[in-house]
Protein backbone atom coordinates (compact mmCIF):
# COMPACT_ATOMS: atom_id res chain seq x y z
CA UNK A 1 0.00 0.00 0.00
CA UNK A 2 1.23 3.50 -0.90
CA UNK A 3 -0.06 6.59 0.89
CA UNK A 4 1.30 9.88 -0.45
CA UNK A 5 4.68 8.28 -1.11
CA UNK A 6 4.97 6.39 2.23
CA UNK A 7 5.23 2.67 1.61
CA UNK A 8 5.15 -0.08 4.33
CA UNK A 9 8.17 -2.35 3.79
CA UNK A 10 7.55 -4.86 6.54
CA UNK A 11 11.34 -5.02 7.11
CA UNK A 12 13.77 -3.65 9.64
CA UNK A 13 15.58 -0.59 8.40
CA UNK A 14 19.09 -0.62 6.97
CA UNK A 15 21.27 1.84 5.07
CA UNK A 16 19.81 3.59 1.98
CA UNK A 17 19.59 1.43 -1.16
CA UNK A 18 17.74 1.54 -4.61
CA UNK A 19 14.05 0.64 -4.62
CA UNK A 20 13.24 -1.87 -7.40
CA UNK A 21 9.78 -0.32 -7.84
CA UNK A 22 11.15 3.19 -8.64
CA UNK A 23 14.12 3.00 -11.00
CA UNK A 24 15.11 6.66 -10.85
CA UNK A 25 13.98 7.72 -7.40
CA UNK A 26 15.73 6.80 -4.10
CA UNK A 27 14.11 5.07 -1.19
CA UNK A 28 15.27 6.21 2.21
CA UNK A 29 14.92 3.45 4.79
CA UNK A 30 15.39 4.05 8.52
CA UNK A 31 16.83 1.31 10.78
CA UNK A 32 14.43 -0.09 13.31
CA UNK A 33 11.39 1.97 12.14
CA UNK A 34 9.64 -0.42 9.72
CA UNK A 35 8.75 1.94 6.79
CA UNK A 36 10.30 3.61 3.66
CA UNK A 37 9.92 7.06 2.11
CA UNK A 38 9.57 7.32 -1.71
CA UNK A 39 9.96 10.86 -3.01
CA UNK A 40 7.55 10.86 -5.98
CA UNK A 41 6.31 14.37 -6.27
CA UNK A 42 8.91 17.16 -6.36
CA UNK A 43 6.11 19.73 -6.74
CA UNK A 44 5.42 19.47 -3.02
CA UNK A 45 8.89 20.40 -1.77
CA UNK A 46 7.64 22.30 1.20
CA UNK A 47 5.47 19.40 2.33
CA UNK A 48 8.37 16.96 1.96
CA UNK A 49 10.72 19.29 3.81
CA UNK A 50 8.33 19.23 6.73
CA UNK A 51 8.05 15.44 6.45
CA UNK A 52 11.83 14.99 6.38
CA UNK A 53 12.20 17.19 9.45
CA UNK A 54 9.68 15.00 11.20
CA UNK A 55 11.61 11.91 10.11
CA UNK A 56 14.79 13.37 11.64
CA UNK A 57 12.93 13.52 14.92
CA UNK A 58 12.00 9.87 14.44
CA UNK A 59 15.68 9.01 13.89
CA UNK A 60 16.50 10.68 17.18
CA UNK A 61 13.70 8.83 18.94
CA UNK A 62 14.94 5.48 17.58
CA UNK A 63 18.39 6.18 19.03
CA UNK A 64 19.61 6.82 22.61
CA UNK A 65 16.69 7.58 24.87
CA UNK A 66 18.88 8.65 27.82
CA UNK A 67 20.22 12.16 28.00
CA UNK A 68 23.06 11.11 30.35
CA UNK A 69 26.71 11.21 29.45
CA UNK A 70 27.65 8.01 27.63
CA UNK A 71 30.42 7.44 30.15
CA UNK A 72 27.97 6.95 33.01
CA UNK A 73 28.96 4.12 35.35
CA UNK A 74 25.48 3.80 36.88
CA UNK A 75 23.06 1.04 36.01
CA UNK A 76 19.75 2.90 36.08
CA UNK A 77 20.25 6.65 36.13
CA UNK A 78 17.64 9.31 35.36
CA UNK A 79 19.64 12.39 36.24
CA UNK A 80 20.36 14.90 33.50
CA UNK A 81 23.91 15.77 34.52
CA UNK A 82 25.80 12.58 35.20
CA UNK A 83 28.84 14.24 36.75
CA UNK A 84 29.26 11.78 39.60
CA UNK A 85 28.05 14.34 42.15
CA UNK A 86 24.26 14.22 42.01
CA UNK A 87 22.66 10.83 41.60
CA UNK A 88 18.94 10.25 41.94
CA UNK A 89 18.88 6.71 40.65
CA UNK A 90 17.12 4.01 42.59
CA UNK A 91 19.53 1.23 41.70
CA UNK A 92 23.29 1.51 41.84
CA UNK A 93 26.06 -0.82 42.82
CA UNK A 94 24.73 -1.38 46.36
CA UNK A 95 22.18 -4.05 47.07
CA UNK A 96 19.63 -1.47 48.11
CA UNK A 97 20.53 2.22 47.99
CA UNK A 98 18.08 5.06 48.32
CA UNK A 99 20.49 7.90 49.01
CA UNK A 100 20.42 10.96 46.79
CA UNK A 101 24.12 11.75 46.91
CA UNK A 102 26.18 8.82 45.73
CA UNK A 103 29.51 9.86 47.22
CA UNK A 104 30.17 6.58 49.06
CA UNK A 105 30.40 8.45 52.36
CA UNK A 106 26.80 8.50 53.55
CA UNK A 107 24.86 5.31 53.01
CA UNK A 108 21.29 5.02 54.21
CA UNK A 109 20.60 1.58 52.82
CA UNK A 110 18.92 -0.94 55.02
CA UNK A 111 20.38 -4.03 53.40
CA UNK A 112 23.94 -4.52 52.24
CA UNK A 113 26.41 -7.37 52.27
CA UNK A 114 27.25 -7.14 55.97
CA UNK A 115 25.77 -9.43 58.58
CA UNK A 116 24.22 -6.58 60.55
CA UNK A 117 24.19 -2.98 59.31
CA UNK A 118 22.51 -0.23 61.27
CA UNK A 119 24.99 2.57 60.76
CA UNK A 120 24.24 5.72 58.79
CA UNK A 121 27.82 6.81 58.14
CA UNK A 122 29.59 3.81 56.64
CA UNK A 123 32.98 5.41 56.05
CA UNK A 124 35.12 2.50 57.36
CA UNK A 125 37.57 4.89 59.01
CA UNK A 126 36.80 3.78 62.57
CA UNK A 127 35.46 0.61 64.16
CA UNK A 128 32.35 -0.24 62.12
CA UNK A 129 29.22 -1.46 63.89
CA UNK A 130 28.36 -3.77 61.01
CA UNK A 131 30.44 -6.48 62.69
CA UNK A 132 31.18 -4.96 66.11
CA UNK A 133 28.94 -4.37 69.11
CA UNK A 134 29.36 -2.62 72.44
CA UNK A 135 26.50 -4.65 73.89
CA UNK A 136 28.21 -6.64 76.63
CA UNK A 137 25.10 -8.41 77.92
CA UNK A 138 23.49 -10.07 74.89
CA UNK A 139 24.82 -13.21 73.17
CA UNK A 140 27.22 -12.42 70.33
CA UNK A 141 26.28 -15.31 68.02
CA UNK A 142 23.07 -15.67 66.04
CA UNK A 143 23.10 -19.44 66.58
CA UNK A 144 23.60 -19.35 70.35
CA UNK A 145 20.33 -21.23 71.07
CA UNK A 146 20.63 -23.73 68.21
CA UNK A 147 21.36 -27.42 68.47
CA UNK A 148 24.09 -28.87 66.24
CA UNK A 149 21.70 -31.21 64.42
CA UNK A 150 19.54 -28.25 63.41
CA UNK A 151 22.39 -26.36 61.73
CA UNK A 152 23.80 -26.90 58.26
CA UNK A 153 27.13 -25.63 59.57
CA UNK A 154 27.67 -25.83 63.35
CA UNK A 155 31.25 -24.52 63.04
CA UNK A 156 31.11 -21.27 61.06
CA UNK A 157 28.84 -19.26 63.31
CA UNK A 158 27.66 -15.71 62.67
CA UNK A 159 29.04 -13.79 65.63
CA UNK A 160 29.69 -10.15 66.36
CA UNK A 161 32.92 -8.90 67.92
CA UNK A 162 32.46 -7.19 71.27
CA UNK A 163 34.25 -3.88 71.86
CA UNK A 164 34.79 -2.35 75.29
CA UNK A 165 36.52 0.95 76.01
CA UNK A 166 38.02 1.74 79.41
CA UNK A 167 41.41 3.22 78.48
CA UNK A 168 41.97 6.90 79.22
CA UNK A 169 42.96 9.31 76.47
CA UNK A 170 46.44 8.35 75.28
CA UNK A 171 49.45 10.40 76.29
CA UNK A 172 52.80 10.57 74.50
CA UNK A 173 53.81 7.31 72.81
CA UNK A 174 56.20 5.19 74.88
CA UNK A 175 59.61 4.20 73.55
CA UNK A 176 58.83 0.52 74.18
CA UNK A 177 55.70 -1.56 74.70
CA UNK A 178 55.23 -4.80 76.62
CA UNK A 179 53.06 -7.56 75.16
CA UNK A 180 51.78 -10.51 77.21
CA UNK A 181 50.22 -13.65 75.69
CA UNK A 182 48.37 -16.08 77.95
CA UNK A 183 45.89 -18.92 77.76
CA UNK A 184 44.04 -18.08 80.98
CA UNK A 185 42.09 -21.36 81.24
CA UNK A 186 38.65 -19.79 80.99
CA UNK A 187 39.37 -17.19 83.67
CA UNK A 188 39.00 -19.39 86.75
CA UNK A 189 41.60 -17.21 88.51
CA UNK A 190 40.18 -13.87 87.37
CA UNK A 191 40.55 -12.10 90.70
CA UNK A 192 44.17 -13.27 90.99
CA UNK A 193 44.87 -12.13 87.42
CA UNK A 194 43.52 -8.68 88.25
CA UNK A 195 45.68 -8.53 91.36
CA UNK A 196 48.85 -9.64 89.55
CA UNK A 197 48.37 -7.36 86.55
CA UNK A 198 47.88 -4.45 88.93
CA UNK A 199 50.73 -5.23 91.33
CA UNK A 200 53.33 -7.60 89.89
CA UNK A 201 56.41 -5.69 88.74
CA UNK A 202 56.47 -7.46 85.36
CA UNK A 203 52.77 -7.67 84.57
CA UNK A 204 51.89 -4.16 85.73
CA UNK A 205 54.04 -2.83 82.86
CA UNK A 206 52.00 -4.68 80.23
CA UNK A 207 50.53 -2.51 77.47
CA UNK A 208 48.97 -5.26 75.32
CA UNK A 209 47.34 -8.56 76.36
CA UNK A 210 46.70 -11.40 73.88
CA UNK A 211 44.38 -13.83 75.68
CA UNK A 212 42.91 -17.21 74.83
CA UNK A 213 40.27 -19.39 76.52
CA UNK A 214 38.27 -16.47 77.88
CA UNK A 215 34.78 -17.20 79.23
CA UNK A 216 31.78 -14.95 78.78
CA UNK A 217 28.87 -15.76 81.12
CA UNK A 218 29.65 -19.43 81.73
CA UNK A 219 28.56 -21.12 85.01
CA UNK A 220 31.99 -22.73 85.43
CA UNK A 221 33.46 -19.23 85.90
CA UNK A 222 30.55 -17.94 87.97
CA UNK A 223 28.78 -16.38 84.98
CA UNK A 224 31.35 -13.59 84.88
CA UNK A 225 32.29 -11.58 81.83
CA UNK A 226 35.99 -12.30 82.24
CA UNK A 227 37.57 -10.00 79.66
CA UNK A 228 35.34 -7.05 80.44
CA UNK A 229 36.04 -7.23 84.18
CA UNK A 230 39.77 -7.54 83.53
CA UNK A 231 39.82 -4.66 81.05
CA UNK A 232 37.85 -2.38 83.34
CA UNK A 233 40.15 -3.15 86.29
CA UNK A 234 43.24 -2.43 84.17
CA UNK A 235 41.81 0.61 82.32
CA UNK A 236 42.24 -1.00 78.92
CA UNK A 237 40.20 -1.18 75.74
CA UNK A 238 39.37 -4.66 74.44
CA UNK A 239 37.89 -6.66 71.59
CA UNK A 240 36.53 -10.16 72.05
CA UNK A 241 35.61 -12.88 69.53
CA UNK A 242 33.64 -16.04 70.23
CA UNK A 243 35.42 -19.31 69.59
CA UNK A 244 32.69 -21.57 71.03
CA UNK A 245 29.15 -21.43 72.26
CA UNK A 246 29.28 -23.79 75.24
CA UNK A 247 26.10 -25.88 75.01
CA UNK A 248 26.64 -27.53 78.41
CA UNK A 249 27.41 -24.18 80.06
CA UNK A 250 23.97 -22.59 79.68
CA UNK A 251 25.01 -21.39 76.22
CA UNK A 252 27.78 -19.20 77.62
CA UNK A 253 30.51 -18.13 75.20
CA UNK A 254 34.25 -18.80 75.13
CA UNK A 255 36.87 -17.12 72.97
CA UNK A 256 39.92 -14.92 72.35
CA UNK A 257 40.61 -11.31 73.25
CA UNK A 258 43.02 -8.44 72.66
CA UNK A 259 43.36 -5.79 75.39
CA UNK A 260 45.18 -2.51 74.82
CA UNK A 261 46.12 0.67 76.65
CA UNK A 262 46.05 2.36 73.24
CA UNK A 263 43.02 3.15 71.02
CA UNK A 264 41.69 0.26 68.94
CA UNK A 265 40.88 1.62 65.48
CA UNK A 266 39.61 -1.50 63.77
CA UNK A 267 39.11 -5.19 64.37
CA UNK A 268 38.24 -8.40 62.53
CA UNK A 269 37.97 -12.12 63.15
CA UNK A 270 38.81 -15.23 61.12
CA UNK A 271 37.31 -18.62 61.89
CA UNK A 272 39.72 -21.37 60.94
CA UNK A 273 39.14 -24.65 59.14
CA UNK A 274 37.69 -27.15 61.59
CA UNK A 275 39.54 -30.39 62.36
CA UNK A 276 37.99 -31.25 65.75
CA UNK A 277 34.18 -31.43 65.41
CA UNK A 278 33.49 -30.15 68.90
CA UNK A 279 29.74 -30.31 68.26
CA UNK A 280 30.04 -34.12 68.35
CA UNK A 281 31.86 -34.17 71.71
CA UNK A 282 29.43 -35.63 74.26
CA UNK A 283 31.59 -34.53 77.19
CA UNK A 284 31.98 -30.92 76.05
CA UNK A 285 29.49 -30.16 73.25
CA UNK A 286 30.18 -26.85 71.53
CA UNK A 287 29.16 -24.83 68.51
CA UNK A 288 31.93 -23.04 66.66
CA UNK A 289 35.62 -23.65 66.07
CA UNK A 290 39.12 -22.22 66.37
CA UNK A 291 39.52 -18.53 65.71
CA UNK A 292 41.90 -15.58 65.34
CA UNK A 293 40.95 -12.03 66.34
CA UNK A 294 42.84 -9.01 65.05
CA UNK A 295 43.00 -5.45 66.42
CA UNK A 296 44.75 -2.45 64.89
CA UNK A 297 45.93 -0.01 67.56
CA UNK A 298 47.27 3.51 67.32
CA UNK A 299 50.45 4.08 69.34
CA UNK A 300 51.53 7.68 68.81
CA UNK A 301 52.03 8.02 65.06
CA UNK A 302 52.42 4.27 64.59
CA UNK A 303 49.68 1.80 63.62
CA UNK A 304 50.41 -1.68 64.98
CA UNK A 305 48.49 -4.81 64.01
CA UNK A 306 47.84 -7.25 66.88
CA UNK A 307 46.25 -10.69 66.92
CA UNK A 308 45.35 -13.44 69.38
CA UNK A 309 45.14 -16.99 67.99
CA UNK A 310 44.07 -20.38 69.29
CA UNK A 311 44.84 -23.35 67.03
CA UNK A 312 43.72 -26.97 67.05
CA UNK A 313 44.52 -29.25 69.97
CA UNK A 314 43.45 -32.43 68.19
CA UNK A 315 45.86 -35.21 67.24
CA UNK A 316 43.91 -36.36 64.19
CA UNK A 317 45.65 -35.04 61.06
CA UNK A 318 47.93 -33.11 63.42
CA UNK A 319 50.44 -31.72 60.93
CA UNK A 320 47.86 -31.03 58.21
CA UNK A 321 45.60 -29.22 60.68
CA UNK A 322 48.40 -27.04 62.02
CA UNK A 323 49.71 -26.20 58.57
CA UNK A 324 46.24 -25.29 57.35
CA UNK A 325 45.27 -23.13 60.31
CA UNK A 326 48.69 -21.47 60.44
CA UNK A 327 48.51 -20.54 56.76
CA UNK A 328 44.99 -19.17 57.24
CA UNK A 329 46.25 -17.04 60.12
CA UNK A 330 49.16 -15.72 58.07
CA UNK A 331 46.84 -14.92 55.17
CA UNK A 332 44.47 -13.12 57.53
CA UNK A 333 47.30 -10.87 58.74
CA UNK A 334 48.93 -10.36 55.34
CA UNK A 335 46.75 -7.44 54.23
CA UNK A 336 48.66 -5.10 56.52
CA UNK A 337 52.34 -4.69 55.68
CA UNK A 338 53.33 -2.67 58.75
CA UNK A 339 54.40 -3.63 62.29
CA UNK A 340 52.61 -6.76 63.48
CA UNK A 341 52.64 -8.66 66.77
CA UNK A 342 50.61 -11.80 67.15
CA UNK A 343 50.61 -14.73 69.49
CA UNK A 344 48.60 -17.27 71.36
CA UNK A 345 48.16 -20.91 72.18
CA UNK A 346 49.18 -22.67 68.97
CA UNK A 347 49.04 -26.14 70.56
CA UNK A 348 52.37 -27.12 69.01
CA UNK A 349 52.64 -30.28 71.06
CA UNK A 350 55.68 -31.86 69.41
CA UNK A 351 57.87 -28.78 69.08
CA UNK A 352 59.65 -28.85 72.44
CA UNK A 353 60.62 -32.51 72.04
CA UNK A 354 61.62 -32.41 68.36
CA UNK A 355 62.75 -28.77 68.36
CA UNK A 356 61.02 -28.52 65.02
CA UNK A 357 57.50 -28.23 63.67
CA UNK A 358 56.47 -27.45 60.08
CA UNK A 359 53.92 -24.81 61.11
CA UNK A 360 56.54 -22.88 63.10
CA UNK A 361 58.92 -23.01 60.15
CA UNK A 362 56.11 -21.67 57.96
CA UNK A 363 55.64 -18.70 60.29
CA UNK A 364 59.35 -17.89 60.36
CA UNK A 365 59.65 -18.30 56.61
CA UNK A 366 56.86 -15.72 56.28
CA UNK A 367 59.05 -13.06 57.89
CA UNK A 368 58.11 -13.37 61.55
CA UNK A 369 60.58 -13.66 64.42
CA UNK A 370 60.07 -15.64 67.64
CA UNK A 371 60.01 -13.25 70.61
CA UNK A 372 61.56 -15.95 72.85
CA UNK A 373 64.29 -16.90 70.41
CA UNK A 374 67.07 -15.87 72.80
CA UNK A 375 65.83 -18.15 75.59
CA UNK A 376 67.54 -21.51 76.07
CA UNK A 377 65.54 -24.60 75.22
CA UNK A 378 64.92 -25.49 78.86
CA UNK A 379 63.54 -21.99 79.49
CA UNK A 380 60.95 -21.99 76.72
CA UNK A 381 58.33 -24.63 77.67
CA UNK A 382 54.91 -23.22 78.56
CA UNK A 383 52.79 -26.27 79.44
CA UNK A 384 52.03 -27.62 81.97
CA UNK A 385 53.08 -25.21 84.73
CA UNK A 386 54.76 -27.94 86.78
CA UNK A 387 55.57 -30.39 84.02
CA UNK A 388 56.51 -33.98 83.91
CA UNK A 389 59.15 -34.75 81.30
CA UNK A 390 58.74 -34.00 78.45
CA UNK A 391 57.19 -30.55 78.69
CA UNK A 392 55.66 -28.75 75.73
CA UNK A 393 55.94 -25.33 74.18
CA UNK A 394 52.43 -24.40 73.14
CA UNK A 395 52.46 -20.61 73.51
CA UNK A 396 54.18 -18.08 71.25
CA UNK A 397 54.63 -14.42 70.38
CA UNK A 398 55.74 -13.54 66.84
CA UNK A 399 56.56 -10.15 65.35
CA UNK A 400 57.72 -8.38 62.20
CA UNK A 401 58.75 -4.84 61.23
CA UNK A 402 59.59 -4.06 64.86
CA UNK A 403 62.68 -4.42 67.04
CA UNK A 404 62.21 -7.10 69.66
CA UNK A 405 63.93 -6.53 72.98
CA UNK A 406 63.60 -10.03 74.36
CA UNK A 407 61.01 -11.95 76.29
CA UNK A 408 60.60 -14.86 78.66
CA UNK A 409 58.21 -17.36 80.22
CA UNK A 410 56.62 -16.41 83.55
CA UNK A 411 57.76 -19.38 85.66
CA UNK A 412 57.77 -17.62 89.05
CA UNK A 413 55.19 -18.01 91.77
CA UNK A 414 52.36 -17.15 92.07
CA UNK A 415 52.10 -16.58 88.31
CA UNK A 416 52.71 -20.24 87.56
CA UNK A 417 49.55 -21.21 89.41
CA UNK A 418 47.00 -19.04 87.64
CA UNK A 419 46.32 -21.31 84.64
CA UNK A 420 47.24 -24.65 83.11
CA UNK A 421 49.43 -22.62 80.71
CA UNK A 422 52.29 -20.33 81.63
CA UNK A 423 52.19 -16.76 80.43
CA UNK A 424 54.87 -15.25 78.19
CA UNK A 425 55.84 -11.67 77.47
CA UNK A 426 58.15 -9.63 75.29
CA UNK A 427 59.13 -5.97 74.92
CA UNK A 428 59.29 -4.12 71.60
CA UNK A 429 60.86 -0.81 70.59
CA UNK A 430 58.65 1.49 68.57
Amino acid sequence: MVIRGIQDTGKSCSSARPNPGAKTLPVVELSGCGFAVNIVDMKHKIAWFILLAALLLVVTACGDDDDDDSTSSGQDDDDTADDGTTDDDTIDDDTVDDDTTDDDTTDDDTTDDDTVDDDTGDDDTVVDDDTVTTDYESPLCEEWQANPEDLDDPVNLHCLIELGQFAPAPGPAPATIRVVSWNIERGHSLDDYIDQFQNDTTLSEADILLLQEVDRYCPRTDDRHVVRELAEALSMDYVYAVEFVEIAQDRGEHGNAVLSRFPILSTAQRRLTDFEKWYLDEGQPRLGGRIVIRADVQIGEQLVQLASAHLTSGVLLYFQAHQTQTQETLDFLADYSGPTIWGGDLNTGVYWVLRYEPSIKLIKDSGYADALAEQTHDQSWTYPPDPPIPAMRLDWIFYRDLDGEGGRVLYEEPLNGLSDHLGIYSDFAL
